[in-house]
C-alpha cells in the first residue's frame, strides 16, 4: 500500500511539473499578460482548484490508510 501511495504521489508531482513547463514565465509577453490579468486568472484558476482538490484526496487516502 506505501508503494501505491508514493506512485501516486509521483504521479501527482510529475503531472505538476508538465503543467508548470507547460506555462513558462516569458518576460517579453509578461506586459500583455497583465494586460490580460482577468483572463489569466480564470484560465489558471480551474488549474489551483483541481491540484488542491488532488491533494485533498491524498492527504484522505493517507487518513485512512493509517487508520486501517
Amino acid at each position: 500500500m506505501k508503494k501505491f501511495i508514493a506512485s501516486l504521489a509521483g504521479l501527482v508531482g510529475m503531472s505538476v511539473a508538465s503543467m508548470a513547463a507547460a506555462t513558462p514565465l516569458d518576460l517579453t509577453t509578461l506586459s500583455t499578460q497583465i494586460d490580460d490579468a482577468g483572463t489569466q486568472v480564470n484560465s489558471f484558476a480551474p488549474t489551483v482548484i483541481g491540484f488542491v482538490l488532488v491533494m485533498v484526496i491524498i492527504g484522505a487516502v493517507i487518513k485512512l490508510t493509517r487508520k486501517a
